[in-house]
């Protein structure tokens, strides 16, 4: 579906404060809280805007540890293996990859052993040949919304 230039400056508004009040976003597209609501209501049916959320700083909580996780799969099993990696509350993304390996997995964590935990848990999976972490010693940027 084409997004029109209304549309897209709507998702711009809601992505930097998805709590904005329709009648201040209403105000800043210059447009009525009718049109705002309708809007919405489109773009959710659409399947474009699917929900709202809160966005929750790790290191302020304490989980400080990001990691980045390669895997590399035995078998066929890759994607019940990556069901169940998913289910874990620390993973933030599951991606299935080209290249050397299957699948990365993005998680946080609140200390080094815990992550060792996560990681040995993984690899005593039957499924799993080999892992490949790398740790992020700082987050420059992090947005997984689309450009808009």
């Amino acid at each position: 579906m084409a997004l029109d230039k209304l549309d897209v400056n709507l998702l711009k508004l809601l992505k930097k404060d998805g709590r904005a009040p329709l009648r201040k976003l209403a105000k800043n597209l210059g447009i009525s809280t009718v049109t705002v609501m309708k809007r919405m209501k489109k773009l959710k049916r659409d399947g474009i805007l699917q929900g709202f959320t809160v966005k929750v700083n790790p290191n302020a909580i304490g989980y400080g540890l990001t990691a980045v996780i390669s895997l590399k799969a035995k078998g066929k099993k890759l994607i019940e293996v990556q069901e169940k990696i998913a289910k874990n509350p620390k993973v933030c993304g599951v991606y299935d990859i080209t290249g050397e390996f299957d699948s990365v997995i993005i998680a946080r964590f609140k200390s080094v052993p815990d992550l060792n935990n996560f990681v040995k848990n993984v690899l005593s999976m039957a499924e799993i040949e080999r892992t490949y972490t790398q740790v992020a010693l700082n987050v420059i940027k992090e947005d997984f919304g689309p450009n808009l």
